[in-house]
Formats: structure tokens, C-alpha cells, sequence
């Protein structure tokens, strides 16, 4: 039996930032199997290696300010995620851990065989709850899941982004990511 985990990570008292909590609920509603595992993470990513080794497919979920449109889904492959991951781990202290977990996965041969990161650009950072335009780009994500799924139990490879709304390949690049409320040097 394949094995599909579909990962949520960020904080519920943080409005948006806990969109991967919310991801995860939608997806506990509307898909069922033995071959699914949810896990919501929290902001502590460190034993994310539990549910990734030998995983067919893993999706990971969250709130990250990439600098891009409040709202946004970013839909990147394992690839992207790599070439940018020096400078997440530093500017996400969350990402530390799910570094870690894939690293050690790889290290022991049981990383996933498809590994897709769904990031959602959050709009407001306080009180409990996700505002309109998060609510609009989880239900995007979810039917990025449910394709992915769907192409994944008719052994099919995985596929590009449908959803005309979300941005896939390169990514926001880290040299133009200031995030809103924060300053400084990259």
C-alpha cells in the first residue's frame, strides 16, 4: 500500500500563520484511506522524519511570508525548496526542523518519492482564526492535494500546477523577501 502524509506545520494563535492546521482539516473532511496520514506539526518540525521516511507522496503545508501577494499559494517540488533552503532556515526558525527531518531521510534512503510544498503568503499574524484571503488560498491548496492524491493512485507522475492562481518553479527569490513588519539585512 502506498503511503501518502500530508504534513501542516505553524500556530493557530497566530491568525494566518496557522493555515496549515486549517489545510489539514479540510483534507481530513473530504479525503479517506488507510494509505493517509496527517500530521500537524506545530511550529516544532523536528520529528517530521517520522511521517516522511519512505513516503510515496508528502505534502507539506504552511503560512510563510515570502514577500509575495497576502493570500498567495506557492506550490514548490523538492528541488525548489533545496536551492532556497540555506536562506529559509534562517529567516524561518520553524523550517529548522523539517531541514533536519528531510536531511535524515535522505541520509537512511527513505525520503519521499514526491515531496510538493504548498506556502500561503498570510495577511494578518494575530488572533486565532485565518482571514478571507487565506480561506481562499487554503481551499486552494486542498485541491492541489486532491490532484496530487488523484495522480498518485493512478500511478501517474506527479503533475504541474493546475490552479491558475498559484505560482510554481522558481519561487520568490530570497533577495527580494523583506517581510512586512520586519527589517534588516538578508
Amino acid at each position: 500500500m502506498r503511503k501518502i502524509v500530508i504534513m501542516g506545520f505553524g500556530d493557530v494563535l497566530q491568525g494566518d500563520m496557522g493555515a496549515g492546521c486549517t489545510v489539514l482539516e479540510k483534507m481530513a473532511e473530504t479525503v479517506t484511506g488507510d494509505d493517509i496520514d496527517f500530521a500537524y506539526m506545530g511550529r516544532d518540525t523536528r520529528f517530521a522524519s517520522t511521517y516522511l521516511l519512505d513516503a510515496d507522496l508528502a505534502v507539506i503545508a504552511g503560512a510563510l511570508d515570502l514577500s509575495g501577494e497576502p493570500g498567495s499559494l506557492h506550490v514548490w517540488d523538492q528541488a525548489v525548496f533545496e536551492s532556497h533552503v540555506q536562506w529559509m532556515v534562517k529567516r524561518f526558525d520553524e523550517l529548522q526542523g523539517l531541514a533536519m527531518a528531510l536531511a535524515e531521510t535522505k541520509l537512511v534512503g527513505g525520503c519521499p518519492k514526491h515531496l510538493i510544498f504548498l506556502w500561503m503568503t498570510p495577511h494578518v499574524t494575530e488572533g486565532y482564526g485565518i482571514s478571507g484571503l487565506m480561506q481562499n488560498s487554503v481551499i486552494r491548496a486542498v485541491w492541489q492535494i486532491h490532484r496530487e492524491i488523484w495522480r498518485m493512485r493512478l500511478d501517474q507522475p506527479p503533475g504541474r500546477c493546475a490552479d491558475p492562481g498559484a505560482k510554481q518553479g522558481r519561487g520568490p527569490l530570497p533577495e527580494s523577501s523583506t517581510p512586512r513588519g520586519r527589517s534588516g539585512s538578508l
